[in-house]
């Protein structure tokens, strides 16, 4: 077997366990920006955090809580991922601010208001 063809094959190996990883323990992110000051990235703007998306607890317990730090993709770009503090959750009503077209939202059952 080949140099190469050894390669190709631990390449192969290991992206099954990678995967599995990935999708049901957790993954590291890096987060810019000030959204989430002081949480993250306290510094500044300009600065990074590495978090680790936690997957697992959620998998484990089928539930999100108010507070919780969480990363999902963003309505306004789906190519990036961003990360929010859930504040209310399914039947919770949020007092909005401006621009929002509402001074109240009832929060749908199955979902969560994020800010941050």
């Amino acid at each position: 077997m080949s140099g190469h063809s050894r390669e190709l094959l631990r390449l192969l190996w290991i992206i099954p366990p990678t995967l599995t990883f990935t999708s049901l323990v957790g993954t590291i992110n890096v987060v810019s920006g000030s959204s989430m000051q002081p949480s993250l990235n306290p510094e500044g703007p300009n600065q990074r955090d590495v978090v680790v998306v936690d997957r697992w607890s959620i998998i484990a317990r089928h539930r999100y809580n108010r507070g919780d730090v969480v990363s999902l993709r963003s309505p306004l770009n789906p190519d990036l991922i961003i990360v929010k503090r859930i504040l209310a959750l399914g039947g919770d009503t949020v007092q909005t601010l401006p621009p929002y077209p509402d001074k109240e939202v009832r929060v749908p059952d199955g979902y969560a208001w994020v800010e941050g």
